[in-house]
């Protein structure tokens, strides 16, 4: 447990005080543990919680020291299962450890519940910094919310640089993840690679999304959305699902990324049941249990669809804009270029997957994905408080990811 939370967290001076914390909770439930062979993983579940509440309670202590009184919340201890988690560390019906989800009973609040009160602290109210994902049509902010998310401009700042300042902590936390220091066996780069897999593809529904409502995807077609948008939109649509395959043919990204996983000896059963499940009439959410995906990427995807489903355009644009890992941290980079070296024509289509990452997302795809956002949020407030409110739902829901899949890479590289 001292090496695991010593790989999440780096030097820290609080690293003994959370080991201690580690073992308190395990102690304390340790009665409910149903299956003793599991006990390794069940506590490494329970480390990962342990350090993610830390991070928590440190991002909230620095926030409070900005805020006003009247919007700070209450405090009321209570059952972690009253506000959607599990009070055993994290466990499934067999006692293997899983994430558990905030979302369930606050579906549209959770990022803001768990950025203010942490896991033992109940919310009096509608969240007084970031409000529910709202339709199509918002309604004006309540006077409720901080000035700072109600005023267009505010030292210069345009409503999309200040959109980007206020997630820069959670995007900071998701590029110094301990997940990609983890990440140092061909094992546990298979282990990564058939988790985002999910992410992969539903990044694709995310932007279909986005064309859907932009643009006449109907016969008869009519002229429809703004036109500066709609060319945005349609270029970047090309290049994720018709790119360059690097052999002379066309290939969509999460097909590059397919061909990636099988070069690289990754599972592709489960994507590729979830794929024809879908084919076959199923929703995404019967799919996904019927296929056996991993829980964190099942999480991850349903946080997606929730956006989607919302039906909020500015949320769906920020969550396609904002809420996506679009620099891949470099030691990630190396460490496939290493393996690739080291190991020729097993992750030589990783590594071109990366190189086109950069080349097209980053470089093209990013800078015309956050003028489309300029476009759809405008001078509107409310637009561009469910533009953050989704992009950190969806930043929170990759940490989340990104947790479950570090417990599973932790042990694949034993």
């Amino acid at each position: 447990m001292t090496r695991a939370s010593r790989r999440m967290m780096g030097p820290d001076g609080e690293l003994d005080d959370v080991v201690h914390d580690i073992f308190v909770r395990a102690l304390e439930s340790l009665p409910r543990l149903r299956d003793p062979s599991a006990l390794k993983s069940w506590l490494f579940g329970i480390t990962v919680r342990t350090v993610r509440i830390r991070f928590q309670k440190r991002t909230r202590q620095r926030w409070l020291r900005f805020v006003a009184p009247e919007h700070v919340p209450e405090q009321a201890s209570v059952p972690v299962t009253e506000l959607g988690g599990d009070s055993d560390g994290g466990l499934t019906a067999n006692g293997t450890p899983v994430l558990g989800d905030l979302r369930t009973r606050h579906p549209m609040r959770a990022s803001c519940l768990r950025r203010l009160t942490g896991p033992a602290l109940r919310h009096p109210g509608p969240c007084a910094l970031t409000p529910p994902l709202s339709g199509a049509t918002t309604k004006a902010a309540p006077r409720s919310w901080p000035e700072s998310l109600t005023r267009s401009t505010k030292g210069g700042m345009s409503p999309l640089d200040r959109a980007v300042a206020n997630l820069q902590p959670l995007r900071g936390r998701l590029l110094a993840h301990p997940l990609y220091a983890a990440i140092d066996s061909p094992g546990a780069l298979r282990v990564f690679m058939e988790h985002h897999a999910f992410a992969v593809w539903d990044f694709m529904s995310l932007v279909k999304a986005v064309q859907r409502q932009l643009t006449c995807l109907d016969v008869p077609w009519t002229p429809r959305g703004e036109r500066r948008s709609r060319r945005f939109i349609n270029e970047i649509v090309l290049g994720e699902e018709s790119d360059d395959d690097g052999a002379g043919g066309f290939t969509s990204h999460f097909e590059l990324y397919l061909d990636a996983m099988r070069q690289a000896g990754a599972r592709t059963d489960r994507i590729e049941a979830f794929l024809d499940l879908l084919g076959h009439g199923e929703t995404v959410d019967e799919a996904l249990d019927h296929a056996d995906a991993p829980l964190a990427a099942r999480a991850f995807v349903r946080s997606t669809f929730r956006v989607i489903a919302s039906g909020s355009l500015a949320a769906v644009g920020a969550a396609f804009t904002l809420g996506r890992e679009d620099v891949i941290p470099d030691m990630f980079r190396a460490l496939v270029v290493r393996l690739d070296d080291a190991s020729p024509g097993h992750f030589g289509h990783l590594r071109r997957y990366l190189e086109r990452h950069v080349d097209v997302d980053e470089n093209r795809h990013a800078p015309m994905a956050r003028a489309l956002l300029e476009t759809l949020c405008g001078d509107e407030p409310a637009h561009w408080s469910d533009a953050e409110a989704a992009a950190k739902q969806a930043l929170e829901a990759r940490l989340a990811l990104w947790d479950g899949v570090l417990i599973i890479a932790d042990q694949a590289s034993v």
